[in-house]
């Protein structure tokens, strides 16, 4: 297996990127030098930045897959949105869990989450902030507010 550098990054989290971009395509890359670059930024432009590395038979689909990403080509692929009997079996959803994506009320889709605020913060207190559990939604538009059974 010959490896050869197909892009140099300044930033880790590029060539990162770069990496999984080209692994969802099934193209083995690698990242070079970004361990380096991650405790000493200034070596970045020394060390030619973090490089991403690729099989050399795999080379010219690579070129064309970053080519495409820059051309906007993967902005206008259209989501994967995954059915409630896929969820299901995946252990996505249990049976507590209601999905709320509309206002009962209104039918608005304009709705912000109801977090739980003692749990929020008593594990703000105790671990530091982070998000809480959220227990409902609120419609903005009317003020209705659902909770999840």
């Amino acid at each position: 297996m010959a490896l050869t550098k197909l892009e140099s990054f300044e930033f880790v989290w590029e060539a990162e990127l770069a990496k999984s971009l080209l692994e969802s395509e099934g193209i083995q890359a690698f990242v070079f030098d970004g361990e380096h670059i991650r405790i000493n930024w200034a070596l970045s432009h020394a060390l030619g930045g973090v490089r991403v590395m690729v099989n050399l038979v795999d080379f010219p689909e690579a070129q064309k897959t970053l080519q495409n990403w820059r051309n906007g080509y993967y902005k206008n692929q259209p989501e994967y949105h995954v059915q409630e009997s896929e969820k299901r079996d995946e252990g996505f959803l249990n049976e507590n869990y209601k999905d709320i994506t509309l206002c009962q009320a209104c039918g608005s889709s304009n709705l912000k989450p109801i977090y739980n605020s003692i749990k929020t913060l008593l594990f703000f207190l105790i671990v530091g902030p982070a998000p809480g559990k959220t227990v409902g939604k609120k419609c903005l538009e009317c003020s209705h507010k659902e909770y999840f059974k």
